[in-house]
């Protein structure tokens, strides 16, 4: 089995990383206004909407006594609440709430910097993550796997 290491930089800081970038986008490299008060005022529903998710996510781990953080040990594959709809709950839940970002900055620019947080998660956490809990769970994960979607 392949060690990994735990990641120095862990998806919060990704999340927070381009949150902010979004904001500054805004403020210093407006392009172009796409949504405008009060539309724009919705996009909190989807920025909380998503940390509910997250939340989801990290209560169903702490009640299975699994790692939380990438690449901890592995104890069990969590199938029931959010996880039963997307195998990567806050990661999508962090997706969805900087999506709400992008709608309360209103900006194109923001909404340009969307994709760079899930193609981050994708290819530097998700794909080793689940190649990580194949190595640790086995036949469980794996039939998992087939069952439910990696985003939705």
């Amino acid at each position: 089995m392949a060690a990994h290491k735990r990641p120095l930089i862990l998806p919060p800081m990704y999340f927070a990383a381009v949150g902010v970038a979004m904001v500054l986008a805004k403020k210093f490299l407006t392009l172009f206004t796409l949504l405008e008060p009060p539309v724009s005022y919705l996009g909190a529903l989807v920025l909380v909407g998503g940390l509910a998710i997250v939340i989801a996510g990290v209560v169903l781990f702490r009640k299975a006594s699994t790692g939380l953080v990438p690449f901890d040990k592995a104890t069990t594959v969590v199938t029931s609440g959010i996880f039963g709809h997307t195998r990567n709950p806050m990661y999508l839940g962090m997706t969805v709430s900087l999506t709400g970002v992008a709608i309360i900055t209103g900006d194109l620019s923001a909404f340009l910097l969307l994709p760079v947080f899930p193609l981050i998660m994708h290819y530097r956490f998700i794909l080793p993550e689940e190649q990580f809990m194949e190595q640790s769970l086995g036949r469980p994960y794996l039939e998992y796997r087939k069952r439910v979607r990696r985003w939705l």
